[in-house]
């Protein structure tokens, strides 16, 4: 029990002078957890501009013309992107930190088959899931319930397309890069 409490016909000038010791220690202990947060975000951004993906072995092929059976296109699904995911992933699947990864070079986007990523889309991941990269929850459809197979599958097949122009955009650098 403090003393303001223990004596309440203690002279105001001791209850003030309590008072402005305990706003002290709280401002102390709030300092303290905002620096921790703080420290916590240069080191979670700092992991991840510094890990590489896992680097994969093999690819999913190029962009399809149908997946189980729904004919697919990528300019749609460029359109559909814009509406429902690029506020996630960036405008051009390049990811936003602590929103939604980069799709442009994404292991789990290459190393996954087209109807395994059209059943991801429809179910998503929750945060704590163990394969979530930055333990934020991808929502089912991307938070639109109106997208349907054909939707997603377009989808799917621009993910493939931005995967592929990314690439093509590395190796283009490195040649560029490495010439005479």
């Amino acid at each position: 029990m403090d003393q303001s409490t223990a004596n309440p016909s203690a002279p105001p000038d001791d209850r003030e002078a309590i008072a402005r010791k305990k706003l002290q220690r709280l401002g102390a202990v709030i300092g303290a957890v905002t620096l921790l947060f703080a420290v916590g975000v240069v080191v979670a951004i700092f992991v991840m501009a510094t890990t590489d993906p896992p680097t994969p072995q093999t690819y999913a092929p190029p962009v399809p013309g149908s997946i189980n059976g729904i004919d697919v296109d990528p300019a749609a699904g460029r359109q559909l992107f814009a509406q429902n995911c690029a506020s996630c992933h960036g405008k051009f699947g390049e990811g936003m930190i602590a929103r939604g990864v980069n799709l442009r070079e994404s292991a789990f986007v290459q190393l996954t088959s087209d109807s395994k990523l059209l059943k991801f889309l429809h179910v998503g991941r929750k945060a704590n899931d163990p394969n979530s990269i930055l333990k934020i929850e991808m929502p089912a459809k991307g938070a639109n319930p109106l997208l349907g197979d054909q939707e997603l599958g377009d989808l799917v097949a621009y993910m493939r397309q931005i995967q592929i122009d990314a690439r093509r955009t590395t190796t283009a650098s490195t040649t560029a890069s490495t010439a005479p």
